[in-house]
């Protein structure tokens, strides 16, 4: 894929997100001017009841969802399956995958002109957890607090959970 046609395709599929982060304009125009943006994608992963999340441990950034850099030609749809079977061994089907998130501006550890979407997908506990050497995945109770360099984001998902959980009343 083009950087157009993969700009197209974070854009399609933002029209769908609950979320938006950022202030940062996303488009083409602004893809090519200034500083390259660097995309990033991550998955929101919850049980059946979201009461829980997957978390990987991470050897820096501590316990983070499962997610990483989108490689060149690549969805930020194919790019958060591959980080999610990458960093925990779960395969999941493109249709099981709902956006959750636009994330636009600034990150401490990926830099500046952050573009990223998050998805979201439900899993059960019965899945074989595999995780990339020195970055264990594990559940993790909303309620809990895990130590992480992204303190907001377990705000952001008990959150979403919420809603999740008053839409299916």
């Amino acid at each position: 894929m083009t950087l157009e046609e993969v700009i197209a395709d974070l854009l399609r599929e933002a029209t769908d997100a609950v979320w938006r982060f950022g202030a940062d304009e996303i488009g083409l125009e602004a893809a090519i001017s200034g500083v390259t943006p660097r995309l990033v994608t991550d998955v929101w992963v919850f049980d059946p009841a979201y009461r829980q999340t997957l978390l990987v441990d991470h050897r820096v950034r501590g316990w983070v969802m499962p997610g990483g850099r989108v490689e060149s030609g690549e969805t930020m749809r194919a790019a958060a399956m591959r980080e999610l079977a990458e960093e925990t061994g779960i395969r999941i089907a493109a249709q099981d995958l709902r956006v959750a998130a636009l994330h636009a501006g600034t990150d401490v550890w990926v830099g500046p002109r952050c573009w990223g979407l998050s998805f979201e997908a439900i899993i059960d506990g019965a899945h074989r957890l595999v995780g990339e050497p020195g970055q264990n995945p594990a559940w993790w109770a909303l309620d809990d607090l895990w130590p992480s360099v992204y303190p907001h984001d377990r705000a952001r998902l008990q959150r979403h959970a919420e809603l999740r959980r008053s839409e299916s009343q």
